[in-house]
C-alpha cells in the first residue's frame, strides 16, 4: 500500500539531501538580478515529494483529507517540534502520511525544512513505519 513511498528508504540520505543555490542572474539589463538562496533538492528527494503527492491525492479522492485534521485527531499539534517528537510506533498509516505531507507543505514557508527532517532522521523513521504497517497488513489473515 505504501510501497511508492517506502522505496525511498534507501534512496534518501542525510549526506545527499541537496544543496543551497545562491547567486545572481544576468539578462539584458546592465545590473545583475540577485535572488534569495533556495534549497535545490536531490533527485531522490524530489521524486519522494512527487510520490507523496500521488499517494495523498489517491487517498483524498472522494473525501476530505487534510493533514492538519488527521494530526489533530491523533493529538499532534501543527508544529515541527510536535512532528519530530511524535511517537510513530503507535501511529497508523494515515497519521504518518499526514506527518510527511505536513513537512512537505511547510517547506513553502521554511526553505530547507524537508532537508532538516531528512538529516535528523524523521523522514526515514516515518517511511520505515509505513513499511512496517505494510508488512503487518500482508501478515494479517483474511477475515470472512
Amino acid at each position: 500500500m505504501y510501497e511508492p513511498l517506502t522505496q525511498f528508504i534507501d534512496r534518501i540520505s542525510p549526506d545527499n539531501v541537496g544543496e543551497w543555490v545562491t547567486g545572481c542572474r544576468f539578462d539584458d539589463r546592465s545590473e545583475p538580478t540577485m535572488f534569495m538562496p533556495a534549497m535545490q533538492y536531490s533527485d531522490a528527494v524530489s521524486e519522494l515529494c512527487k510520490a507523496l503527492q500521488d499517494v495523498v491525492s489517491d487517498r483524498a479522492e472522494g473525501k476530505s483529507w487534510l493533514a492538519p485534521d488527521v494530526l489533530a485527531q491523533r493529538g499532534i499539534d501543527w508544529n515541527t517540534k510536535a512532528f519530530r517528537e511524535a511517537d510513530v510506533s503507535t501511529l497508523d498509516g494515515e497519521a504518518i502520511l499526514a506527518l510527511l505531507d505536513a513537512v512537505f507543505q511547510l517547506e513553502r514557508f521554511g526553505d530547507g525544512l524537508v532537508g532538516s527532517f531528512i538529516r535528523n532522521g524523521c523522514i526515514t523513521k516515518w517511511l520505515i513505519r509505513l513499511r512496517e504497517i505494510d508488512e503487518q497488513g500482508r501478515n494479517t489473515p483474511c477475515r470472512n
